[in-house]
């Protein structure tokens, strides 16, 4: 993600987690036709894969929306990212990525 929301908001989440600086990688988004998981968003090691509609793509990219809006789906899916699996109850691992 590119827009000046996801900027500032991704530091301030790896600063939260103490994750180091420079990111170990880039955040990844994909946005497909056809969500291939059965999830509506998801997540796996290399992206996040969002459907091609409105919530999932337009306002992703319209930065005045993520700002006055938020948008849970799509920072669930990049706390998935960060998660630490060593902080997981057993089948909370839905709860804790939102920490």
């Amino acid at each position: 993600m590119c827009c000046p929301a996801s900027r500032r908001h991704i530091p301030l989440v790896g600063r939260i987690a103490a994750l180091p600086l420079p990111r170990r990688h880039p955040e990844r988004v994909v946005v497909d036709q056809v969500v291939a998981s059965g999830s509506y968003m998801f997540t796996d090691a290399k992206k996040i894969v969002v459907p091609d509609d409105t919530y999932g793509c337009e306002q992703m990219l319209d930065v005045n929306y993520l700002q006055q809006q938020g948008s849970l789906g799509h920072f669930h899916e990049l706390g998935h990212r960060h998660q630490f699996h060593g902080i997981d109850f057993s089948g909370l691992r839905e709860v804790s990525v939102n920490l």
